[in-house]
This record gives structure tokens, C-alpha cells and sequence, in this order.
């Protein structure tokens, strides 16, 4: 199956999974391009009913050691699961496969233990900073002690090393079972794989961020927020071998724009490639959700809404990803990083009705 092919069929299947199905959802991966993937649900071996994640080792590596601030990147991921019976088994160890983490001559320092999670206690979220590896990672559990989302946000903001701040959250009345990503000599991409849990609440956040994909070029953005009656009435998108630009407007007349007008050329093929692409929402369509492919830029993106996939848009290289909304929320905003192209982008995924009192 061709790129664009599968990030057709993996926006479809993400149309579908909104709508109807709670079975296991994969959100992201955030990170670099290299690596080989893993996908845990996929590959296997697959986790028995009833088992339960118990603990998750991260350590940070590479070269920290002698440094005055925290730096480096997370050298592996792996999780320690207990069964009904109490049992405990590892899952696969993903990452911390050569001394250096692929850098010649950096030492190789290992730091950090496993973050153990207490009976009855799930894992809902990562948060941390990630580049062309996953710099930091930071777990948020059933138990954390987060009123909202700005303390999160704030948190990953406070990290004084790494990439660009990341969100992956679980959805209300979900939890993380397993991972997926890319991997090598250490940590170069992560996404979630989520699954309901019946005894977690399924009211969450009235708004959150999930991701942002892509690069780390750029300068960063994150539009603001929206009126509660306003829509995303228009797309427009600037494609050509990458996503360049993209601009919404809104049906209160606001409008967004990310992004530059691209090159006339597209690297080793030619020809003038560049186009806009426009496209109208319905008066009761909404945007669920983004997939696509990302590297150092977002080479392809396409648009879950209620009623279609619009895309996919751009190019066919880069690594496949997906950020979609939980049943219940829309999105209406962006957040990235963009310059002459579209760098990076996430998603802020919001209840009916956010902000409140306006």
C-alpha cells in the first residue's frame, strides 16, 4: 500500500474508531524520524485480560553526566506488567541499544528508576520534550495531582532541557496500556495506546493539547482560544512535497495562519508543484482530528471531521502519525512551530462550550 494510501486508510479507521468503537486507540508518536518502529498491540506478545501496567522504566542517558543542568535523552522505555493472580512479567525493552546513543565518543550515563503505579492506580499521560529523539518524559497517572491542564502545560514549560514540549493524553475513561514508536540505540519516537477503564471518570479537561508532531525548526505558535459559538467554517492549505501553510477561518470572521508559501521546486523532481487548496465546512461540521506523516517538517496531513477525511495533503515522506479528539470534543485550534514550511503541529482539543463565561 502506497504512503498516501495508508494515511487515507489510517484517517478512515480513525473516523470510524471515534465514532463508534472503544476498543484500543493509538495517539501519536511524537519524536524523530529514525529508529525502527514498534507497535506493543501489534507485534505482541499480547497482554492477558485482566493484566494490569505496574510499573514504567524510563531512564534519561547519554551525555549527562557532568553537566551542570539535566540534558541528554531518554535512553529506553519499558513497562512491568502484574497479573490477577500477581504474577509480574516485563514487556519488550524499547531503545538502549549501543553505549553513546548513537553518538561517538558522548558518555554513556544512566539515571532515573522505574515509576512504580499503586493498586487501582492507572497511567492516563506523557508529557515531556522531544527533537529528533525523545529528550524528557514525564508520566501523569489516575493519581497525579493535576487540576487543569495549564499546570501540566507549565510543567513541561519548566523542563530546562530537550525538544519541544509534547502531550500525549490519554481520553476521559481511558488508560495507557502499551506503546508504540520508533527505536534504536535509544528513544527516537513514542505514542500511547489507550483502551477503556471502567472505573476512571469520563469527564477530563474542558480543553488539552496532543502533540505537537514534526520538526523542531521554526518558530513556535499556539493560537488563541475561540469564541464558544465560533466554528472552523474554511481550511486552506498550501501543499506541494511538504504541508507549508495552513489557515483556518472561522465563522465569526477570525481567522489563523501557519506556515510559509513553500519552494517552487520540489527537491530532485521539478516543476512548479505548489498549490492552495480550500475547503468549505458545513454549518454542523467540526474538525475531530489530524493524521499524516512528519520528519523534520509535516510532509502530509489530512483533516478527520464529523462527515469525511479531507486529504491527504502534501507529499509522501516522513513517518506515519495521529492525533484525534475524544468523543465529545472538537478541535478548533493549532499549535507547532512553522517558518517557510509547516514544522511541526498539534492539535487543542476542547469540550462544547470552551472557554466558559463568554
Amino acid at each position: 500500500m502506497t504512503p498516501l494510501l495508508r494515511t487515507t486508510a489510517w484517517g478512515l479507521f480513525s473516523l470510524v474508531l471515534s465514532a463508534c468503537s472503544p476498543g484500543p486507540q493509538h495517539l501519536g508518536p511524537i519524536g524523530g524520524p529514525g529508529g525502527n518502529d514498534f507497535d506493543e498491540y501489534k507485534d505482541g506478545p499480547v497482554v492477558p485480560s485482566g493484566t494490569e501496567l505496574a510499573a514504567i522504566d524510563a531512564p534519561a542517558s547519554c551525555n549527562i553526566c557532568g553537566l551542570p543542568k539535566p540534558s541528554g535523552i531518554e535512553h529506553y522505555v519499558q513497562s512491568k506488567y502484574i497479573t490477577s493472580t500477581g504474577n509480574q512479567y516485563l514487556g519488550a525493552k524499547h531503545g538502549g541499544g549501543a553505549d553513546g546513543c548513537g553518538y561517538p565518543g558522548e558518555p554513556f550515563c544512566i539515571r532515573g528508576s522505574p515509576q512504580t503505579l499503586g493498586n487501582g492506580e492507572f497511567l492516563t499521560g506523557i508529557y515531556g520534550r522531544a527533537g529528533e529523539f525523545v529528550d524528557r518524559l514525564f508520566l501523569i497517572t489516575s493519581r497525579s495531582d493535576y487540576s487543569s491542564f495549564d499546570q501540566i502545560e507549565q510543567a513541561a514549560e519548566q523542563i530546562q532541557s530537550g525538544g519541544n514540549p509534547f502531550f500525549l493524553l490519554a481520553p476521559p475513561g481511558y488508560k495507557i496500556r502499551e506503546w508504540f514508536g520508533r527505536s534504536g540505540a535509544a528513544v527516537d519516537a513514542i505514542g500511547i495506546i489507550v483502551e477503556p477503564e471502567a472505573s476512571l471518570p469520563k469527564t477530563g479537561y474542558q480543553q488539552y493539547k496532543l502533540g505537537a508532531v514534526g520538526g523542531w525548526g521554526g518558530e513556535a505558535f499556539a493560537d488563541q482560544q475561540v469564541a464558544p459559538q465560533a466554528s472552523v467554517s474554511k481550511i486552506k492549505v498550501t501543499d506541494g512535497c511538504y504541508v507549508y501553510r495552513v489557515k483556518f477561518e472561522y465563522s465569526d470572521g477570525g481567522q489563523t495562519d501557519h506556515g510559509g508559501p513553500g519552494p517552487l521546486l520540489c527537491p530532485g523532481i521539478g516543476g512548479v508543484i505548489v498549490t492552495e487548496k480550500e475547503f468549505v465546512l458545513a454549518s454542523d461540521e467540526f474538525i475531530q482530528g489530524i493524521q499524516g506523516r512528519s520528519g523534520r517538517y509535516i510532509d502530509s496531513m489530512s483533516f478527520t471531521t464529523n462527515k469525511r477525511v479531507i486529504g491527504p495533503l502534501g507529499g509522501d515522506g516522513g513517518e506515519t502519525f495521529s492525533l484525534t479528539a475524544p468523543p465529545g470534543y472538537k478541535v478548533k485550534r493549532l499549535f507547532g512551530r512553522s517558518g517557510a514550511f509547516l514544522d511541526a503541529v498539534g492539535i487543542v482539543v476542547e469540550t462544547a462550550g470552551f472557554p466558559p463565561n463568554q
